[in-house]
């Protein structure tokens, strides 16, 4: 490698550290994601609930 071995590790360095941020990030926005979706289908699970209990409050 010669003078250049400083270029090379470097950019070697650069690509490590960049895989390991976007390993990161996608990571969090894959569990913030979920924890989204859990958020929605349990207020759609206490939605549901209550209205078919108002439902059987109505009946005769």
């Amino acid at each position: 490698m010669g003078t250049h071995g400083v270029y090379v590790w470097s950019s070697y360095g650069i690509f490590v550290i960049s895989m390991l941020i976007l390993f990161i990030q996608s990571v969090r926005s894959r569990t913030k994601q979920k924890m989204r979706i859990l958020r929605r289908m349990r207020s759609l699970d206490k939605t549901q609930l209550s209205s078919a209990l108002s439902d059987q409050n109505h009946a005769p």
